[in-house]
């Protein structure tokens, strides 16, 4: 252990703090032992409970799944001695500023600034790494370690992780979706699923913490703008900066929950693969089966229930309102309010539409977070690719293409410009990238030997990309 002499006084309750922390760690070491020697005989009774009979690429698939949950996280599991560093924050930024380093803490010159993120492992290795605990002042440096003990242990992976994600697993390959709508099901059930696992396996005070997290009452405000029915799966999605969008999530996952432990507790546990059974018509599936399947099975109208997670009465609505929503926010540029009202208009939007994603990363550029807008339409490219969805994934590189221009950096479309020439030759936009990548690379022969071709197909003078190949075409 490292620390400044002025907080000497503190290493005494930083060791007592730090051993508390470490003997909560090591029973939950103990636990995933223990979970990880049961693995065959959890996942058999995950795939019999949901009626899925995997291949054997897949149920090796919800084994390493569960096996990495339980690996994951725990001082415990570091081979490397553990390396702390009490210090008072007041004295960091000189300390880097002269040469110093600290675990989590980055210096840079060009701005005189310092950056502070806690990383617990080592993303390669999985080891502890060195970690350094700022405190304010002397004065309140025991308050401050209690915190920080506090939230490590809340940041350490519990053993019950590890029981959501096979079960997932086993119900997507039941499902088998052709469409992102299945989520509050999956993600629902999932959970409902897990809690009787975790009561089995490790205990009713362990189930009870995993049923607050599920705890609808935290997001009540939340429950008329849910959208429950239409949140759509992670492949989906777009990342955001902004709170309201996690917290959304959480939301969205609590009452999930609420609803599919509804139905089992109603009519068993039993339901949810009489329900699989109905939706599966033994090829891709699409979520407007589950709530017939849903109705037949258990007697519910789920798809009237959910009313009450939504403001609007129709889809059409919904669309509109959000539309509305987000162009009169776009309009007073208020970039942060306009990202999720257009984040709902995805979700209600039928798929053909990929718009949503650009214009979701023409906000993000807004906002000024230009990677994760570049993100919105690239992933989602990749995700259409993965799905052999070849049209889809040039459309996406199509879009991208015109989103770099709007942001003034045809530069950061070069490879998606490849992407489509491949396909679309002559696809003007494409070209126009291609111009000024060999016209920046010193041959402007080449240049305009493309401007040429470009004005050959655009022949509307408005059109931005003929603009740019006049002004190549007319250079020296």
């Amino acid at each position: 252990m490292h620390y400044e002499q002025a907080l000497h006084k503190h290493v005494g309750e930083f060791r007592k703090a730090y051993e508390l922390f470490r003997d909560e760690d090591a029973e939950l070491a103990k636990r995933r032992q223990g979970l990880l020697e049961k693995c065959d005989e959890v996942i058999d009774e995950i795939n019999r409970m949901v009626g899925f009979s995997p291949h054997a690429a897949e149920q090796a698939r919800q084994r390493r799944t569960f096996s990495s949950a339980l690996n994951r996280g725990g001082f415990s599991n570091a081979r490397a001695g553990l390396r702390f560093y009490l210090v008072l924050r007041g004295t960091i930024k000189d300390y880097l500023r002269s040469g110093g380093s600290l675990p989590a803490f980055a210096y840079d010159k060009t701005t005189d600034s310092v950056q502070y993120s806690l990383q617990l492992f080592d993303a390669a290795s999985g080891e502890a790494v060195g970690i350094a605990l700022p405190v304010k002042a002397s004065e309140s440096g025991e308050k401050e370690i209690r915190a920080f003990f506090a939230m490590l242990s809340d940041g350490i992976a519990t053993p019950w992780m590890a029981f959501h994600v096979p079960i997932q697993l086993a119900i997507s390959g039941r499902i088998r979706p052709v469409d992102p709508h299945f989520r509050w099901f999956r993600d629902g059930c999932s959970s409902a699923i897990a809690s009787r696992f975790i009561r089995k396996y490790l205990g009713a005070e362990a189930a009870q913490e995993f049923a607050a997290l599920c705890d609808v009452a935290q997001f009540a405000d939340l429950e008329k703008h849910l959208n429950l029915s239409y949140w759509m799966s992670a492949d989906y999605t777009i990342e955001t900066p902004l709170e309201t969008e996690k917290r959304l999530r959480l939301a969205r996952q609590a009452y999930s929950t609420l609803e599919a432990e509804r139905l089992m507790g109603l009519h068993g546990v039993d339901c949810l693969r009489r329900i699989l059974e109905k939706v599966d018509t033994e090829k891709a599936n699409h979520s407007r089966r589950l709530f017939p399947a849903i109705l037949e099975v258990t007697g519910a109208d789920l798809e009237k229930r959910f009313q009450r997670y939504q403001s609007f009465a129709s889809k059409a609505e919904g669309i509109a309102h959000y539309s509305q929503l987000s162009q009169a926010a776009i309009d007073r540029e208020d970039y942060a309010e306009a990202l999720p009202a257009l984040l709902r208009s995805l979700e209600i939007t039928p798929l053909e539409d990929p718009r949503f994603y650009s214009d979701a990363a023409w906000v993000l550029f807004r906002m000024g977070h230009e990677e994760m807008g570049d993100r919105a339409i690239l992933n989602h490219a990749d995700f259409c690719k993965q799905r052999s969805r070849q049209t889809a994934y040039v459309a996406m590189h199509k879009l991208f293409i015109d989103y770099a221009l709007k942001c003034r950096n045809l530069e950061r479309a070069g490879p998606s410009a490849q992407e489509v020439l491949k396909v679309e030759p002559e696809y003007v936009p494409a070209l126009a990238v291609e111009m000024s990548r060999v016209g920046k690379q010193g041959d402007p022969e080449a240049a305009r030997e493309i401007a040429r071709r470009i004005l050959k197909v655009a022949k509307n003078p408005e059109n931005p990309w003929r603009q740019l190949a006049l002004q190549v075409e007319r250079s020296e």
